[in-house]
């Protein structure tokens, strides 16, 4: 058995618990100080790459400069060598437990559960605005459930620092995020601000509390439109057990303009106890809604929950009536946005990288200079290719990239399988954004399977049918069995 890699002579890297297209994470033990934790470390395609060590140094910054119990601790960072390439390094908080991702596999939460883990959520972001940081990508996969029932908020990576006046990048003004939690300024490629975390700790909620998102699409620019134009079911009308109190907190949040949102983390926390029974009735929705523009009268014996709505609805016609009348400007400017943005556009020198592959390595190379990049040739490739015509790029195609940046290109070696038939990659062991993305690049499609696991960690992939090495029709499915926490395990938080 090979001994463990060695980082920075202090962190021994056990295993591998992660793996995403920027860098991997690993279960590690700190010599020093003989506790566990988890390193990050840059992806050694990426090494060299300023763009993506940019990003990488901002989260350490950003997460650095925040002690929260409800934000995974950042403890050291640095430089060192893995596998013979020096990458830079974070070394975190290890937290045991499950991602909300991971948990919404078995489906919706009870309303209590949902509303406590937001509230968590949103202590958390109303510590890190306190301090000038935006999230910026709040979603399942970004929060974890310890085994005792704990909130922490993870991956600061593009976050964004907050300036005396307004919002300005740490990098470049670019639409980041994940569709279908970003916000309508977010989607329109605008500066973001604090509220601009609190609609998508809205998406999250409506997302425990139904199992589903309040927009879903085709595409990234479907779902981008319907976060500028569309109104969202209320949670109610999607899952059976939800309160209209409920369903106040979570329009409010998601409500187009910031200035109709609540305006703080803390306001929408203290709304949530409410609900929940923690905090006195008048911290309640009913006050925001009348605040921000939305006329809700007091309750009366035996209806007032109806004629609130009533009174709501006709306060929100001249709203809906504005944003009919904006769909069409709305939608070229959110087509365009989006559509630009996703691929990695921005309006600051950084734009999508677009794909060098089936062209000779002259030509391009050609190509990338024309493109006012740097190109490089990288190690040879096995993709069914002709000799010397390219087979990938590092960054792959469609990533973000800077005016100037080096663009690695990886030829063909001449050989591989002949077309239409594809070698089944062996993912086994990782985690499984990443295994699926190795299998829909090989060209084959992914077919998701769980099976309970107290010994991997979720997510991992515990095994794959065909399995690796084996023959496979391109465009023919494999099914990805992944590891999920037990049940047990998934309710660990002994009720509070």
């Amino acid at each position: 058995m090979n001994a463990p890699t060695l980082l920075a002579d202090r962190y021994e890297l056990v295993r591998q618990l992660g793996r995403g297209g920027m860098a991997q994470v690993h279960l590690a033990h700190d010599r020093r100080l003989g506790r566990t934790v988890a390193v990050k470390t840059l992806l050694s395609d990426h090494a060299q790459d300023t763009v993506f060590q940019q990003r990488f140094q901002r989260e350490a910054q950003a997460v650095a400069s925040l002690n929260h119990p409800a934000i995974a601790a950042v403890y050291d960072t640095g430089e060192g060598e893995v596998n013979g390439v020096v990458v830079p390094y974070i070394v975190m908080e290890y937290v045991e437990g499950a991602t909300l991702a991971d948990l919404l596999e078995r489906g919706p939460m009870m309303p209590e559960e949902a509303l406590r883990i937001c509230a968590g959520v949103l202590r958390a972001l109303a510590y890190s605005h306190e301090h000038g940081i935006v999230h910026r990508d709040i979603k399942p996969a970004n929060v974890m459930l310890t085994t005792e029932g704990q909130v922490k908020v993870m991956d600061f990576g593009i976050a964004r620092a907050m300036g005396a006046g307004g919002m300005t990048m740490t990098a470049t003004s670019t639409v980041i995020g994940t569709a279908h939690y970003l916000s309508p300024e977010q989607a329109r490629g605008e500066k973001v601000d604090a509220r601009s975390d609190l609609y998508s700790s809205g998406c999250l909620l409506y997302e425990l509390l139904t199992g589903r998102p309040p927009f879903d699409g085709e595409s990234a620019v479907a779902v981008a439109y319907q976060h500028v134009t569309a109104e969202p079911d209320l949670p109610s009308h999607r899952a059976a057990g939800i309160a209209s109190e409920i369903d106040d907190v979570v329009m409010v949040s998601l409500a187009k303009g910031r200035e109709e949102r609540y305006q703080t983390a803390d306001e929408m926390r203290l709304d949530i106890e409410a609900v929940l029974g923690y905090a006195p009735v008048p911290g309640t929705t009913t006050q925001r809604a009348t605040a921000v523009g939305h006329p809700v009268p007091a309750p009366t014996q035996g209806g007032g929950r109806a004629e609130q709505r009533a009174a709501r609805s006709a306060g929100d016609d001249r709203r809906k009536r504005a944003v009919l009348v904006a769909g069409a400007v709305a939608a070229v400017v959110v087509c365009i946005v989006a559509f630009t943005s996703f691929l990695g556009g921005s309006d600051d020198d950084t734009f999508a990288l677009r794909d060098y592959s089936g062209s000779s390595l002259s030509e391009a190379a050609d190509q990338v200079r024309e493109d006012g990049l740097s190109p490089e040739t990288g190690a040879t490739r096995s993709c069914g290719k002709p000799e010397k015509v390219i087979c990938a790029t590092s960054p792959e195609a469609g990533s973000q990239v800077t005016e100037g940046a080096t663009i690695t290109l990886h030829p063909s070696d001449g050989t591989g399988e002949a077309e239409g038939t594809v070698q089944v990659p062996d993912v086994t062991g990782e985690q499984e954004d990443a295994a699926m993305a190795t299998l829909r690049e090989t060209g084959l499609e992914p077919v998701r399977d769980t099976r309970e696991s107290t010994e991997a960690a979720p997510g991992t992939v515990l095994a794959q049918s065909p399995e690796g090495g084996e023959e496979a029709e391109a465009g023919s499915e494999v099914t990805v069995t992944v590891a999920v926490a037990p049940a047990a395990v998934l309710r660990g938080d002994g009720g509070g």
